[in-house]
């Protein structure tokens, strides 16, 4: 009896071990979710006309950033000529594409009404 009793303490102590061991390599490989939402916006932000939509006049907006404080963070709505519409959240969390819904509609004109603020602005 005394024999199992020890075998089941040691059990135990070397499934916490384990289990311990897991949660500090997993939390050591995960980015913050505020980092996940700076290395999206980045990718944006970075990118050419090529690589995130569909070709464009040089002069015309092909994705446009809308930044909204909240009380707990920070919201990034992200359109593009494509269609494409993501909500990426500071707090983690969001939404990415967007096509074929009716989203795709609403990022495509916010696309087009920056386009015609831009050139009432610079004169293009």
């Amino acid at each position: 009896m005394r024999i199992v009793l020890i075998i089941a303490v040691a059990i135990a102590m070397l499934l916490a071990v384990i289990l311990m061991w897991r949660k500090s390599a997993s939390a050591r490989t995960r980015p913050s979710d505020a980092e996940v939402m700076r290395t999206l916006r980045l990718r944006v932000l970075q990118g050419d006309a090529a690589s995130i939509s569909k070709p464009t006049d040089p002069h015309e907006p092909f994705v446009v950033i809308m930044d909204m404080g909240m009380e707990n963070g920070t919201a990034s709505v992200i359109s593009a000529s494509t269609g494409d519409a993501s909500i990426y959240l500071s707090i983690g969390g969001g939404i990415i594409g967007g096509i074929g819904h009716e989203s795709s509609r609403a990022a495509i004109a916010f696309v087009r009404e920056a386009a015609a603020h831009l050139s009432a602005r610079v004169g293009i």
